[in-house]
């Protein structure tokens, strides 16, 4: 009996197909990639480019090593930050917002002293300064010679106008009007302090001696006088008109010049007339008996005034000419 073999064992099996092949991944956009890091335990200087950590040390040693130039690039956290100074001052330059100065040539010819000068803003000459100090502000004739020899010294020193201008504007709105307001102030004390005085010396006739003393100055002198006097100060920089013995003296002296301004303060040429009519009305009470010159409050102040006026009637004849 012949044995038949099983069709099932005698099969022969395909092989296994193969898996299929998978697509490689994608990379990652170039602006996320990332320097693979160095291997571990590799030696910093195998880096290539800025990728170097030593990137400062690295640069120095190339140029000698010198440690200087390590601190000075110390300032940038990263090579970017470098460049980025770089090119910022490169920019600036180009724009003209920074200037390479140099020192004035002190022993080179006049040319190159010349050409230094236009191209750091000095002027050939002390007196080709532009001055603009603004506010309306304009050198006077008075301060034009302390100006004047400012300018020479700044153009010695090479100052350029800016800085000339920045200087006289100081001192004309710091110190010049500083100091005038300083001294009005100080006048307007002295002034106040010394009409406080005559009040109390003068009393009644305070406004009477001042009124006589301008009259006095104005008819004895030549036009103009009594601004000269009042506007001159003293050694000790004390205002003439604040002065309490010249206004003394000019009071007495303007008495004594002439009577008829303490009586009749005003226009000289009419003085003559002033108490002559006066001297009339008051002859004219007095022949009523029964006026206010004899009797009544104002009988004696009426009474003395028709005394002064008599007195100064009979001095008029030695200073006719000067009424």
């Amino acid at each position: 009996m012949n044995d038949m073999s099983n069709p099932d064992t005698n099969t022969t099996q395909s092989p296994a197909p193969a898996p299929a092949a998978q697509s490689p991944a994608p990379p990652p956009p170039p602006d996320t990639q990332a320097p693979a890091p160095p291997p571990a335990g590799a030696d910093p200087q195998q880096q290539q480019g800025w990728a170097r950590p030593d990137w400062r040390e690295a640069y120095a040693k190339g140029r000698g090593g010198d440690d200087k130039l390590v601190s000075r690039l110390s300032r940038y956290a990263s090579p970017d930050a470098a460049l980025d100074a770089l090119v910022s001052m490169q920019t600036k330059l180009s724009a003209g917002e920074l200037r390479v100065t140099s020192t004035f040539p002190v022993n080179g010819t006049d040319e190159q002293k010349a050409e230094w000068r236009r191209g750091n803003g000095v002027p050939e000459a002390p007196d080709k300064y532009k001055i603009e100090l603004g506010n309306g502000i304009v050198v006077g004739e008075e301060d034009k010679p302390t100006v004047d020899s400012f300018l020479k010294a700044a153009h010695a020193a090479n100052l350029p106008g800016a800085q000339v201008n920045s200087l006289l504007k100081w001192y004309f709105d710091d110190l010049v009007q500083g100091e005038t307001a300083k001294m009005h102030e100080a006048d307007q004390r002295a002034a106040q302090q010394v009409d406080d005085q005559l009040h109390v010396e003068w009393g009644a006739d305070y406004r009477k001696n001042k009124t006589l003393i301008e009259a006095y100055i104005d008819s004895s002198g030549p036009p103009g006088l009594r601004d000269t006097l009042f506007g001159a100060r003293l050694s000790d920089g004390t205002p003439l008109a604040s002065n309490l013995e010249v206004l003394r003296w000019l009071a007495d002296q303007a008495r004594a010049y002439n009577p008829t301004l303490a009586l009749v303060p005003g226009d000289p040429s009419t003085a003559v007339k002033t108490i002559t009519d006066e001297i009339a009305n008051l002859q004219a009470m007095m022949a009523n008996k029964q006026s206010d010159y004899w009797k009544g409050p104002k009988a004696q102040q009426l009474q003395a005034r028709y005394r002064e006026l008599l007195g100064a009637r009979d001095r008029l004849p030695q200073r006719q000419g000067q009424v």
